[in-house]
């Protein structure tokens, strides 16, 4: 349980980060949902991955 809470926790300050990265580089900011869609992928592959191994 503790583990998907700080995952929860780390998406939604990277999400922040790439918003703010993407207004000072001067691109059109990705929607909040199209991030959070982007690193439920990542990290579902990333999850994968890891089983693999």
């Amino acid at each position: 349980m503790q583990k998907i809470h700080r995952r929860e926790d780390i998406k939604l300050r990277l999400k922040d980060k790439i918003l703010e990265l993407m207004k000072s580089e001067g691109y059109r900011p990705m929607t909040e949902g199209e991030i959070l869609v982007a690193l439920d992928l990542d990290i579902k592959e990333t999850d994968l991955l890891l089983k693999t191994l």
